[in-house]
This record gives structure tokens, C-alpha cells and sequence, in this order.
């Protein structure tokens, strides 16, 4: 999740300090490496078209910020583009096709409409402009699927430990049902349905 400032021909993409500046962060160790390199891919992009970032102080500019998420293995990634309004997306998306040509492993990329001028990271509104809209992410022996504004860990090791924690409990208590509550995406639904006859997930976001 990255804020997007400075000006249009020299964008810095990175994090806020307390004073409200971009520092740049375009090779960050704590990301995969996939990350770093769609980043400054993206970069290079933000000024051939046209993409103004966003001023806080002015409260000027389109272009707000970045949320990347990689599969561990490195084989997929989501690219979400955060704009303050609509009038950029055509631009996003010819930015796209470049950005999918120059990084193939790219299997989404969206735009999340915020246009509210307080320290919100993304808004309701997310409009798929290339690619599946889905990633995939194995934990275990189960994939799940993630959309744009799916919730996930983002310590996908200690999520596959607590999954695999869960599962043993299940499997030792030998439940003729089992309902999970704010399943999300369902990665407790799904480990156990290979145990319990009857499963059923609950979830009203629509987006997991």
C-alpha cells in the first residue's frame, strides 16, 4: 500500500512522513522482489500518461496511491490503482497494457475510486480494467481466491499455520456440521470441508 506524491514528471511512490511527504520507497526489502519491479515500472508510467498525483495540501491531482498483492511463489500479482475521481481511468487503463506487457505475471489490474479528502485508503467503487480480478493463493492443500478488496493476512505463513491449528481441532472433534461466521474469502470453510460433512460459510461482503 503505497502513497503516491510529487508532481507528474517526477512522482514519488512510497510512504507519508509526519509532515505529510512522499518518501520514496521503490525498493522496499520487506517486499517480494516482483513488488519493487512493478513499482518502478509503474513509475516510468505516471508521467507518459498523464498521471497527476495527488496533492494533499491542495487537495489537487488523481493519482492517490498504490495496493499491490503478490502470490508467495511470485506467480501473480493485483495492481490497484487509487484515484480521487473518475477522470483518469481511461488513461489507467491504456497504462495497463503497458504495465501487463513489461510485467506478465500481472493477472489483475483495477481502479479504486476514493474520492474523499480524509486519510482513507480506498473507497466502495473498484473497476476491473484488465486481467481475471482475481489472484490466487495456496495455503496448504487448499487455494483461495482473492478479489481487488478481499481481505487478506498479510502474513500468509501464520495464516496457513492457524488454518492447519484449526483443522487439527475439527478433525479431533468430529463435527456432523460446521458454520464459520465472517468466513471471508473461506479459508477456514474450505480446510474443514474436507472433514465435516456439512459446511456452511457466512459472509455479507460482498467483495470476499
Amino acid at each position: 500500500k503505497m502513497s503516491v506524491t510529487g508532481t507528474v514528471e517526477a512522482p514519488c511512490i512510497g510512504i507519508l512522513d509526519n509532515l505529510l511527504q512522499g518518501q520514496e520507497l521503490l525498493d522496499c526489502p520487506l517486499h517480494v522482489p516482483l513488488i519493487n519491479r512493478t513499482l518502478t515500472e509503474i513509475a516510468t508510467l505516471i508521467p507518459e500518461f498523464k498521471l497527476f498525483p495527488y496533492d494533499i495540501g491542495k487537495r489537487t491531482g488523481e493519482l492517490k496511491s498504490l495496493i499491490l498483492k503478490a502470490s508467495r511463489d511470485e506467480s501473480s500479482l493485483m495492481v490497484r490503482f487509487v484515484l480521487r475521481s473518475t477522470e483518469a481511468v481511461t488513461r489507467v487503463g491504456k497504462a495497463a497494457k503497458r504495465l501487463m506487457a513489461a510485467i506478465p505475471q500481472i493477472c489483475s489490474v483495477s481502479v479504486n475510486i476514493q474520492p474523499i479528502a480524509h486519510a482513507i485508503l480506498e473507497g466502495d467503487s473498484e473497476i476491473l480494467l484488465a486481467g481475471s480480478g482475481i489472484l490466487w493463493e495456496r495455503y496448504g492443500s487448499i487455494s483461495l481466491a482473492f478479489g481487488p478488496q478481499s481481505f487478506s493476512q498479510v502474513t500468509p505463513e501464520t495464516a496457513a499455520a492457524v488454518y492447519s491449528y484449526a483443522t487439527d481441532l475439527i478433525v479431533a472433534s468430529k463435527p456432523e456440521s460446521l458454520l464459520d461466521l465472517f468466513c471471508g474469502v473461506g479459508g477456514f470453510s474450505l480446510h474443514a470441508a474436507q472433514h465435516v460433512p456439512r459446511v456452511t460459510g457466512v459472509e455479507i461482503a460482498a467483495e470476499a
